[in-house]
C-alpha cells in the first residue's frame, strides 16, 4: 500500500515537472523553472500597427540549479523612420526562495536581480530587482512579476509588472506514463513604465502550443491606455 502511494506520488510529480517546466506567459519567461543544465533559447516578434514597427528579441535561459536560473535577453527593434538598433541588453538572476509541490500543484517565489547595459549613448545602465510568484493546480497557472530598474544616470527608471493566467485546454488529464502535447489558453495583464510617462497597461490574450521540446507562441496585445496600439505576437521557444 506504500509503495502504491509512493509510486502514485511519483507519477504526479513527473506530470507536474513536465507541465511547469513549458509552461509560462507570453510577455515574461522569468517565472519558468529549470533542471540544473537546462537551456532554454525563445525568439519572439512584436509587431505593432500604429507605429509601423515591429521588436525582435532573443533569450536564453540556462538553469544552474533547480532554485537558481540565469536569463539574458536582446531585444532589436526595426521601425520604417529608420531608428533602428538593439536596445537594452539584459542579465537576470533569478532565485527561488520558496517553494511547496504537491501533487498536480506547486507554489513558487523567487527574487531576481540583474542589470541592463544600453547600446545607444543617450541611455544610462540599469540595475533590475523584483520579485516572482507562481501558483500553478491542475488544470491552471499563474505568474505574476514585478521589476525595477534603477537608471545609473539620468535617463530614467523604469518597471514593469505581468500578471499571467494559463489554462491546459488539452489535454483535460495527463496520462500515467509521459509528457504529451498540449494546447494553453494566455490572458495577461502588463504594465510598462518609464519615469516622466504615464504607466501604459496592456492586456495580452493568446495561446500556446506546448510539446516535450518546441512551444509556439501567439496573442494579440492591446493598449489599455497611453496610445491605443494594438500589436501580434508570434514566438517559439526550444527546450534543451
Amino acid at each position: 500500500m506504500r509503495s502504491h502511494r509512493a509510486f502514485t506520488w511519483l507519477v504526479a510529480l513527473v506530470c507536474l515537472v513536465g507541465d511547469s517546466a513549458h509552461a509560462g506567459g507570453l510577455r515574461s519567461l522569468v517565472a519558468l523553472p529549470l533542471e540544473p543544465g537546462g537551456i532554454v533559447a525563445r525568439l519572439q516578434i512584436i509587431g505593432a500597427s500604429s507605429p509601423d514597427n515591429i521588436t525582435v528579441t532573443g533569450t536564453v535561459l540556462y538553469g544552474l540549479t533547480t532554485r537558481q536560473t540565469l536569463i539574458f535577453s536582446v531585444p532589436y527593434r526595426d521601425l520604417e523612420r529608420g531608428d533602428d538598433g538593439f536596445g537594452y541588453l539584459t542579465g537576470l538572476y533569478r532565485r527561488t526562495v520558496y517553494q511547496h509541490d504537491e501533487p498536480n500543484a506547486t507554489r513558487r517565489i523567487a527574487v531576481i536581480g540583474g542589470l541592463r547595459v544600453p547600446t545607444d549613448s543617450d541611455l544610462d545602465p540599469q540595475i533590475s530587482a523584483g520579485l516572482v510568484a507562481t501558483v500553478y493546480r491542475q488544470r491552471s497557472e499563474w505568474d505574476f512579476d514585478v521589476v525595477w530598474m534603477e537608471a545609473l544616470g539620468r535617463s530614467g527608471n523604469n518597471a514593469r509588472y505581468d500578471v499571467s493566467w494559463q489554462y491546459r485546454l488539452t489535454p483535460s488529464e495527463y496520462p500515467e506514463w509521459g509528457i504529451p502535447t498540449e494546447w494553453q489558453s494566455v490572458i495577461e495583464l502588463g504594465g510598462r513604465y518609464a519615469e516622466g510617462t504615464e504607466m501604459v497597461h496592456q492586456l495580452t490574450v493568446g495561446a500556446l502550443w506546448v510539446h516535450p521540446s518546441w512551444v509556439l507562441e501567439t496573442g494579440i496585445i492591446q493598449d489599455l491606455n497611453g496610445p491605443d496600439t494594438t500589436s501580434f505576437l508570434l514566438g517559439i521557444r526550444k527546450h534543451f
